[in-house]
C-alpha cells in the first residue's frame, strides 16, 4: 500500500511563496514527493522556480526533441507538432525554437 502525505499545506505555501498558480505548485510538491526523474512544466517562472529548488525540468520543445530521438516522431511530425503550437498562440522561445531545428537538420 502506498500511503502519500498530506502536501495542502506545502503546495499552499509554494503558491504564496513563489505566486505561482495551484498546479504548477502542485506539480512541484507532488514531483519531488514522487522523487520523479524529470519535472515537465511549460510556464516559465514555473521551471525557473523548480531548476532554483533542484529540479530537471522539460518543456514542450524538450518532449519533442525526446520523442525525435526515440524515433517516436519524424522530423516533419516535430515541425507540424510545433507549427500547431505557434498557430494556437503558444509561445515558444527563439532559443529552444532553434534548438530543435538544428536537432532535426542534424
Amino acid at each position: 500500500m502506498i500511503v502519500v502525505s498530506d502536501t495542502t499545506p506545502l503546495i499552499s505555501l509554494l503558491k504564496r511563496a513563489t505566486g505561482l498558480d495551484q498546479g504548477e505548485s502542485e506539480a512541484i510538491i507532488l514531483t519531488d514527493e514522487q522523487n520523479a526523474d524529470v519535472l515537465l512544466m511549460d510556464e516559465a517562472k514555473g521551471r525557473t522556480i523548480s531548476f532554483q529548488m533542484g529540479f530537471k525540468i522539460m518543456g514542450t520543445i524538450g518532449i519533442l526533441m525526446a520523442a525525435y530521438e526515440e524515433d517516436e516522431l519524424t522530423a516533419d511530425e516535430v515541425r507540424k507538432c510545433v507549427e500547431g503550437l505557434q498557430r494556437a498562440g503558444r509561445h515558444i522561445s527563439h532559443k529552444h525554437y532553434q534548438m530543435l531545428l538544428d536537432k532535426l537538420n542534424d
